[in-house]
């Protein structure tokens, strides 16, 4: 599905996620630039920017925050965490709970449990439980779900594959997530579009086409 603006009048209302709330024990204050990676095992708020990874159980990225980097959980972090992202993250956000607000970017794709998306998120998306799609979202890249709701004006510039065959094959958050691939581009279509029935009704490799938005 690529360049499809997605209809659905009668998709329910997506809710925001819901989480024990965390207090903040870092803060990455506006204006302040951080050079390297950084690990704790509690939360932290990002004002500035952060050259570099970013493991915590706990973000919540305001819209002048940026992070050059990838952002996850430790291994074994807290379950039910969510990481909001109202800024920009130039890698991939790994986590049990992401919330990418309106003026949230991701760019390195999202690998997690469940997600919520009102903003912007490039490289792909691998999701085991539940993704909500806002009319605000686009979504560029590959995604893998087992439950999807979009709202109407949601975009995603790629191919949804859903169920527990798209999501047993996708990755646990810490690995690579599912935009990211090392074979070349050809293998990667056709392994993410599958074998599809065609227009004239034969079967064979999905091609991928260009609409007009």
């Amino acid at each position: 599905m690529l360049g499809k603006n997605v209809k659905d009048r009668s998709a329910p209302e997506i809710s925001q996620p819901k989480s024990t709330p965390v207090p903040s024990h870092s803060v990455v204050g506006q204006g302040m630039t951080v050079s390297g990676d950084c690990t704790t095992e509690g939360h932290v708020r990002v004002e500035g920017t952060v050259s570099g990874s970013v493991v915590t159980n706990g973000l919540e990225l305001t819209e002048s925050g940026v992070v050059e980097g990838d952002v996850s959980v430790p291994e074994g972090g807290k379950k039910g965490q969510v990481f909001v992202v109202s800024g920009r993250v130039t890698g991939c956000v790994r986590a049990h709970i992401v919330d990418v607000k309106k003026s949230g970017r991701v760019l390195g794709g999202i690998d997690a449990e469940e997600a919520t998306i009102h903003g912007t998120v490039e490289g792909g998306v691998a999701v085991r439980n539940r993704l909500a799609i806002a009319a605000t979202a686009v979504v560029s890249g590959d995604v893998r779900t087992d439950r999807l709701v979009m709202e109407e004006g949601g975009r995603v510039n790629g191919t949804i594959r859903m169920g527990g065959e798209a999501t047993r094959s996708s990755s646990k958050p810490g690995s690579e997530p599912v935009g990211k691939t090392d074979r070349p581009d050809s293998e990667a279509r056709e392994e993410a579009g599958g074998s599809q029935e065609s227009e004239d009704g034969s079967s064979g490799p999905s091609k991928t086409k260009s609409a007009a938005a």
